[in-house]
């Protein structure tokens, strides 16, 4: 499995790659001096994509960690047998 992460703004956005599938998780947070009081993990129904939550992070993100993954199929996670075509 892989983990990459790449800084975009205020959050980060993660892709982790799993058997034949690459996943998109954007991340939000407190700051590295605030502790976050728990985690949000949200995750979206068919046809929807992680930031569709981006308006209601960015309201709990002082403190809580914030992950919104996009999952498999949805948003810009994909399978690898797609990207290779």
């Amino acid at each position: 499995p892989g983990n990459n992460m790449q800084s975009i703004g205020s959050s980060l956005e993660h892709w982790i790659t799993e058997r034949d599938c690459c996943v998109a998780v954007s991340e939000r947070g407190p700051s590295a001096r605030a502790r976050a009081r728990g985690t949000v993990l949200f995750l979206h129904g068919r046809l929807g994509m992680g930031e569709m939550f981006e308006p209601v992070a960015r309201r709990l993100h002082r403190h809580y960690r914030c992950l919104m993954p996009d999952l498999p199929g949805f948003g810009r996670s994909f399978r690898l047998d797609d990207r290779e075509m």
